[in-house]
């Protein structure tokens, strides 16, 4: 036995073993004012069983093993320094791991322990939010995994197997671990990858390193039902903003079927007692509500296809059935590409809920709307007002955009209106519900979004008036009259909620209230114009406001020139505005003049 073996069997293997337990399990159970106790002691094993590694390679220079070794203490080291957050000696630690091994890069008993340290100083740099150099470490992983698999082959030694002298062990078993631990450290890489992409902002190739890591999980089986659920499900929607809805709609599938691993969904998302983790009926619910973004945007983006298909006038002569054959076989070898990263998973009867083709009519656009809303019945099981309200009121903003998005393709104006009108019960019942102190933001976002609501169904009342010949009735003009003020009310109260203890507005909003603070201006000036009135004084004082809250937004933008990108067409419109609605108030008034003489 040479000096290398003798050193593992009666001194190093039973150490290295210990250690690995103190910093591996061992801590688990340290108490909270020592948490770090177990892997302190493994550091002190480690730092001893190094220094007599750097003897005998001062002692044996021509065997590179005893170098191995000590570049797997210096990996070992680095990962329980960064572990005990002492990141500079821990990035030390880490660093002479890799300068010791990249110029043995692709042999057996370097290659998986350079890999390891450099996807530890890749989540190091992530840590100190420096992608850019997490990248290039992670980088430099990827290719050393490539290019071990393709110039040498098989998989290299794992750090414990360096300090290992058992010789009993299978070599189909040994081998069989050794490409297992190689084949997930890789997967490691990738994954780091895709956060590292996604913190560059480079949405496509994190998508790309998360699907693939996904898919490499499923595949080995090692993966944790609910990480991997949340990462499918929000891997989804980075497809709907392609969008590419039946990539979305199998992630969101499979993210489906595999939660089901930790624990059941429909009894359980309001149940206490789950057979799960403790937060599965919260992580069931954000599922739901990943399903719900993903029903909403399948219609906006087909009545926005739709719109858009109406404006052309060489497509207005194909039938839509037409045109969607045509644009599946324009995709077809996006598709094809597709299925090289589908995950290999029975998802038929999830899939068959709702479909991932555009909608094209309102039976359609009908069949998602109440497949949506049953997610968002099931995610309001877990989010209540009171102990989630501002989940809550998001999810209730979320239905309120889904009977906005079902409008589009109802071309009844009664039918219309009575959407519009549930979503006001929507959001006023959440809106009475909250107190503005404590939930400013919210209450500002749901006022505006009641004032468009108004303003949406007066148009319609509008629309439905100028159809018909008949003068409107009296019934006809309050409820016109009713509906304006009721926009206007809800636009006061937004605007109102931005003033100073004083009851001013400030000289400047801020960045986020800039635009709606203008658009609630523009709108009310609208607004004001839309009131049928016969009597000439309350006409002219109606014309009135509207040129304040015109005259506002252009004064705004004349003292923040800044602001008039935000708003380049209204600000026309608003700069034109203020010039002739005097003149037309001064016609209103000499015409009501001639005819009082």
């Amino acid at each position: 036995m040479d000096a290398f073996s003798q050193f593992l069997t009666q001194q190093a293997q039973e150490k290295y073993a210990n250690a690995v337990k103190l910093n591996d399990s061992d801590c688990r159970n340290d108490a909270e004012t020592e948490p770090y106790k177990s892997k302190y002691k493994a550091r002190e094993i480690w730092c001893e069983l190094k220094s007599v590694v750097e003897d005998c390679c001062h002692d044996h220079p021509t065997d590179e093993r005893w170098g191995f070794l000590k570049a797997a203490l210096d990996l070992k080291l680095g990962i329980n320094y960064t572990d005990t957050e002492e990141l500079g000696t821990g990035e030390e630690h880490l660093n002479k791991c890799v300068e010791l091994l990249q110029e043995h890069s692709l042999k057996e008993r370097a290659c998986n322990v350079l890999q390891e340290a450099l996807n530890q100083l890749g989540i190091l740099w992530t840590g100190r939010r420096q992608p850019e150099k997490a990248l290039g470490f992670l980088q430099r992983a990827e290719k050393l995994y490539k290019d071990f698999q393709h110039e040498v082959g098989g998989a290299p030694y794992t750090v414990d197997d360096l300090f290992t002298c058992d010789t009993s062990e299978d070599d189909g078993a040994v081998a069989h671990r050794r490409s297992k631990h190689f084949e997930n450290t890789y997967t490691h890489t990738l994954y780091y990858l895709a956060q590292v992409y996604g913190r560059l902002e480079e949405s496509q190739k994190s998508a790309q390193y998360c699907h693939v890591t996904l898919r490499r999980q499923l595949e080995t089986r090692t993966y944790h039902p609910v990480e991997w659920a949340l990462n499918a499900a929000t891997l989804s929607q980075y497809y709907i903003t392609k969008p590419n809805f039946g990539m979305a709609r199998h992630c969101m599938a499979s993210a489906t079927v595999v939660l089901k691993e930790a624990g059941e969904d429909d009894e359980k998302c309001s149940s206490q007692n789950c057979d799960g983790p403790k937060d599965l009926p919260r992580i069931w619910a954000d599922l739901y509500r990943c399903w719900v973004k993903y029903g909403l945007q399948l219609l906006e983006t087909s009545w926005e296809r739709l719109l858009d298909d109406s404006q052309d006038d060489d497509k207005q002569a194909k039938s839509e059935q037409q045109e969607q054959e045509e644009e599946e076989g324009a995709s077809k070898e996006g598709k094809e590409k597709d299925t090289l990263l589908t995950f290999d998973l029975e998802l038929t009867a999830v899939e068959e809920q709702i479909t991932d083709k555009y909608v094209l009519d309102y039976e359609q656009a009908r069949e998602v709307f109440l497949t949506v809303q049953q997610w968002i019945n099931k995610a309001q099981e877990y989010y209540h007002i009171d102990d989630h309200c501002t989940d809550y009121t998001e999810i209730v903003q979320d239905h309120s955009r889904l009977y906005k998005q079902l409008i589009f393709f109802e071309g009844d104006y009664d039918r219309q209106c009575k959407m519009h009108k549930r979503r006001v019960d929507l959001l006023k019942n959440v809106l009475d519900q909250l107190n503005p102190q404590h939930y400013l933001l919210v209450c500002r976002q749901l006022m505006f979004e009641l004032a468009e609501t108004y303003s949406a169904m007066l148009d319609l009342k509008l629309a439905a008036a100028n159809e018909t010949e008949a003068r409107p009735t009296a019934r006809a003009m309050k409820k016109i009259n009713t509906l304006t003020q009721q926009s206007i009310d809800e636009f006061h109260k937004y605007i109102d909620s931005l003033r100073n203890p004083d009851k001013e507005l400030p000289e400047k909003f801020g960045e986020d209230d800039e635009r709606p603070v203008m658009i609630a201006h523009f709108c009310t000036g609208r607004l004001y114009s839309k009131f049928v009135e016969f009597d000439t004084r309350k006409r002219v004082a109606n014309l009135n406001k509207s040129v304040e809250h015109y005259k506002f937004l252009v004064d705004y933008c004349t003292r923040n020139p800044s602001a008039k990108e935000k708003v380049k067409a209204e600000y026309g419109i608003c700069e034109e505005m203020v010039l002739l609605l005097p003149v037309k108030m001064d016609k209103i008034l000499r015409e009501a003049e001639q005819i009082n003489n």
